[in-house]
């Protein structure tokens, strides 16, 4: 792929590198200009991951250890930053919380307009300030927007410019709006584990939604581990869970389900849809005025895996297609 790029004209490239790929040597031989570190929860721990929160964190830190990247750009406010950093040098910091710091965000205020939410904040570097604006919620957008600033500062591109681009600036699958219906908001994000989506639907609840409506699953054959957490989350935090299928694989999708809800606390309202597109279009016609619905797991996979095959499946194409077509019946009815 990068030889392709290069043949194509291409000359930078941003690419996240996971901890397997770091402990299985895939980007061995690479060499890196530059590279980030921007949080580090407990995650990827079980069968055919890693075995400890200490192993997956070493294999983090490989980044910043074992590649000579000529630069560090790393999140003051996690804890474990100096830990996967280490002693690398030059490096740039960026914070919320630290004032001592290269690039830190201040006057942070969260903004919602008639179908779509984000974040807006000042950023402060070497004494200037520029007011950005990020197209996706949450205190982790504010992190991630001074990650990109600093990174696109270091090949000479100025935070005011870095402005007027995030504005703009939206990621497939990553807390993803999709316009459809007046005054409500349709967000597809790749939560897919308890952390994500408990930090996913707490988020929502700050912009003070009339309802969430969680769309959720849980893959099938190595994530069992994960249902519990996914079930709390949802039960706890979103107004109304549907449960469905997420890549359920060779394992059964009334399986998975039936372990999701013996997590789940029952007294609140859910159903179980396991047609995923079903689920989807359910959502869609369930949402009110004010009500945002999360479509979680999906993010940005264009498919389902069922039975070792990936069945084509567009979470967007989805919600869009019925959008349009309650606009109309609406329209029909004289009701829109």
């Amino acid at each position: 792929f990068f030889s392709l790029m290069r043949d194509s004209g291409i000359t930078h490239v941003a690419l996240e590198v996971s901890s397997q790929a770091l402990d299985h040597s895939r980007v061995y031989g690479i060499d890196f200009d530059v590279c980030v570190f921007t949080n580090l929860y407990p995650d990827h721990i079980g069968d055919g991951e890693h075995s400890s929160f200490e192993e997956y964190k070493k294999a983090k830190a490989k980044l910043f250890c074992d590649y000579e990247s000529r630069l560090a750009i790393y999140n003051a406010d996690d804890e474990h930053s100096k830990e996967i950093v280490g002693e690398k040098t030059p490096a740039i910091s960026f914070s919320i919380d630290a004032p001592d710091v290269d690039f830190r965000a201040v006057n942070i205020t969260p903004y919602r307009d008639e179908t779509s939410l984000g974040i807006d904040f000042d950023c402060i570097n070497s004494g200037r300030r520029n007011g950005i604006r990020m197209k996706t919620p949450g205190e982790f957008s504010v992190y991630n927007g001074l990650a990109a600033i600093a990174v696109c500062s270091y090949y000479g591109i100025s935070p005011s410019r870095s402005s007027d681009i995030l504005v703009h600036t939206s990621i497939t699958g990553r807390f993803e709006i999709v316009d459809g219906l007046p005054n409500r908001t349709f967000i597809i994000d790749y939560a897919h584990n308890g952390v994500s989506l408990q930090s996913a639907l707490s988020v929502l609840r700050t912009y003070a939604p009339s309802r969430i409506i969680c769309v959720f699953g849980s893959v099938g054959g190595r994530t069992q581990g994960r249902r519990a957490e996914l079930a709390e989350a949802a039960s706890e935090l979103a107004d109304y869970s549907i449960i469905t299928s997420d890549n359920p694989d060779f394992e059964s999708p009334e399986a998975i389900a039936a372990d999701i809800i013996s997590y789940f606390d029952v007294s609140k309202p859910y159903r179980v849809i396991l047609d995923r597109e079903i689920a989807v279009r359910e959502a869609v016609r369930m949402a009110e005025e004010g009500d945002i619905v999360l479509f979680a797991g999906k993010g940005h996979e264009r498919y389902q895996l069922y039975q070792g095959k990936k069945i084509p499946f567009s979470e967007r194409d989805i919600i869009t297609d019925e959008c349009r077509t309650i606009i109309a019946e609406e329209l029909e009815q004289g009701t829109f």
